[in-house]
């Protein structure tokens, strides 16, 4: 642990060092062929990746590869230390770099008082050592925020969101308030599954329609598609030493998601005006 502790050091000593070279938001959103999620159960749970894909597809701008690196219950200080994700993004030239924090770690970043705590410096740590190698490469980043039932954590969740985008100066996309929102629209459909927070399909076909957006600056057509794909539940478990895509025989067989035209008019309709 103080080895781990060592080298966190270290790395915010790097990341000072080149703080002011970090590249702004780019203002012209590129379409994004490449991309790599690093993230948590948030993210694999019904194969964000793979969904991504479909929904790019049937709106004419399919990506070439989108891929993920997660774990159940992972954080990014994890990640970076494991350096599997590092190892990939020398591999081949990614566009994009999605990094989703797990569950609340990112409030704690908002508040003075714990923003010292072990946890949220290895975060914040974590966060701009990425956000460096991203740059490093020429990769554009994006914060994928988590979300929360109460209104009062989702904000801390987004200040804490937005206070780390700032620092690292990388794009944010904070889906907690639109989940919520559609979450109140349709109550009936439940956008989530479990006490966790773990996205429903229709959760994660509108985290999507916004990662569309952000990457493409335009929403999605409104129009139905399927894929066959595999579907990971919360509780799959994921090898974070593996991309997501290279564990096809640890996780579930594929099957056919069917999302309808109304379903994605209906996930539109929400997400655009929690936007506006």
């Amino acid at each position: 642990m103080k080895r781990c502790r060592a080298v966190l050091v270290q790395m915010l000593a790097a990341v000072l060092i080149v703080a002011g070279t970090l590249h702004a938001a780019p203002s012209r959103r590129d379409a994004a062929r490449h991309i790599l999620i690093v993230g948590n159960s948030l993210s694999y749970t019904n194969n964000l990746p793979g969904v991504y894909t479909a929904l790019a597809r049937a709106s004419g701008r399919a990506p070439a590869s989108v891929d993920m690196i997660a774990t159940s219950g992972g954080t990014l200080a994890d990640r970076w230390r494991d350096g599997v994700a590092l190892r990939l993004l020398d591999e081949k030239p990614w566009d994009l770099l999605i990094l989703q924090e797990r569950g609340g770690r990112m409030a704690c970043l908002s508040q003075k008082v714990t923003v010292s705590l072990d946890a949220c410096r290895d975060s914040r740590l974590a966060h701009a050592a990425f956000a460096r190698a991203a740059n490093e490469r020429n990769t554009r980043v994006l914060l994928l925020g988590a979300w929360g039932r109460q209104a009062q954590w989702q904000r801390q969740l987004g200040a804490g969101l937005q206070q780390v985008g700032r620092d690292i100066r990388a794009e944010v996309l904070d889906a907690g308030p639109v989940l919520l929102k559609f979450d109140q629209a349709y109550p009936s459909r439940g956008v989530f599954i479990d006490e966790q927070l773990h996205p429903s399909i229709e959760g994660t076909v509108l985290i999507a329609t916004l990662l569309y957006r952000q990457i493409h600056g335009e929403w999605p057509a409104a129009r139905g598609f399927e894929a066959t794909l595999t579907l990971p539940p919360p509780e799959a478990y994921v090898s974070p030493w593996q991309t997501f895509l290279a564990q096809s025989a640890q996780l579930p067989p594929p099957e056919t998601l069917r999302v309808s035209a109304q379903q994605m008019r209906d996930i539109l309709s929400v997400a655009e005006s929690a936007t506006r």
